[in-house]
C-alpha cells in the first residue's frame, strides 16, 4: 500500500510540473523527454525495479522495437531511451492513466483494425521524420516472457518501405510475476507491488534494415528472440515466423 501511495503521488507532482512546464517549454520535445524519464526512474525506485543495460543506446530519431512482457517494459525503455511508445486503444480509456498517457504524446491504435494500423503507421513515420523517436512492440500482445511471439509486420511497412532502419531491444525479468499475460490489470498490478524488487536486463542491439516488411519483421524477431531465450528452458521449441 505504501508503494502504491508513493506511485500515486510522485505521478501527480510530476504530472503537474509537466503541465505547467508546457507552455513555458512552447512544448518542446525536451522538456517532454526530461519528465518522462524522471517519471519512469521514480516510479522504477517505488517498485523496486533494478535494470541492467548492455548493447549501444539508440540516437537522434529512430524507431525501436522490443518483445513485450508487461506495462514494466514501459518504465524500462522509457529510463534510456527517450521515446514515445505506441499503445492498445484500450489504455485510453484506463481510469488516470489513459490522459497521463495521452498527455506524453502516446499514440494509441486499435489491435483488430488493419486501418488502424495503417494510420498509426503514417503517424509513426511523420514523428520519425519530425526527429522524435517512437517505441512499438510489434507482437501486439504480452508474452509470458520466456519466449518472444511472432512480430506483426503492418507497423513495420512505412520503414519497409523508406528503407528506415529499424533498432531493436530483447528484455527479460528474472522474476515470472513480471509477465502479464490474460491477467486482470487491478490484480497484477496489486502482485508486482508485493514483489520485494523486480530485476530486469534491456539489452539493445543493433538494427536492420531491408525493403520487405516481412523480411523486416521476421529478422526482428529472430535478433530479439535468440537474446531472450538463450537461458530460457523453452529455446529449443520451434515457433512459427510471424505472421502475414
Amino acid at each position: 500500500m505504501l508503494r502504491l501511495i508513493a506511485i500515486a503521488v510522485s505521478t501527480l507532482v510530476l504530472h503537474t510540473i509537466y503541465m505547467i512546464g508546457r507552455p513555458l517549454t512552447r512544448r518542446s520535445r525536451r522538456w517532454r523527454n526530461v519528465m518522462v524519464r524522471a517519471w519512469a526512474r521514480t516510479l522504477s525506485r517505488c517498485l523496486g525495479l533494478r535494470s541492467v543495460v548492455e548493447g549501444q543506446r539508440p540516437s537522434g530519431s529512430f524507431l525501436l522495437v522490443s518483445n513485450h512482457v508487461s506495462y514494466v517494459d514501459i518504465l524500462l525503455i522509457a529510463q534510456h531511451a527517450d521515446a514515445v511508445f505506441v499503445a492498445m486503444s484500450d489504455m485510453r480509456e484506463w481510469p488516470a492513466i489513459g490522459k497521463l498517457a495521452a498527455s506524453v504524446g502516446t499514440i494509441f491504435i486499435d489491435r483488430k483494425s488493419r486501418r488502424d494500423a495503417v494510420r498509426v503507421g503514417s503517424i509513426v513515420e511523420d514523428a520519425v521524420r519530425a526527429g522524435a523517436s517512437v517505441a512499438l512492440f510489434p507482437e501486439a500482445a504480452s508474452s509470458d516472457g520466456t519466449d518472444v511471439l511472432p512480430f506483426k509486420p503492418a507497423l513495420l511497412e512505412r520503414a519497409a518501405r523508406d528503407a528506415q532502419p529499424v533498432h531493436f531491444a530483447a528484455i527479460r525479468y528474472a522474476q515470472s510475476e513480471v509477465a502479464w499475460g490474460d491477467v486482470p490489470l487491478g490484480p497484477h498490478a496489486w502482485t508486482l507491488l508485493q514483489l520485494p524488487r523486480i530485476d530486469a536486463s534491456l539489452e539493445f542491439g543493433g538494427s536492420v534494415t531491408t525493403r520487405d516488411r516481412k523480411e523486416l519483421a521476421e529478422t526482428l524477431w529472430r535478433e530479439v528472440r535468440k537474446r531472450v531465450v538463450t537461458s530460457s528452458p523453452r529455446s529449443s521449441d520451434p515457433h512459427s515466423p510471424p505472421a502475414p
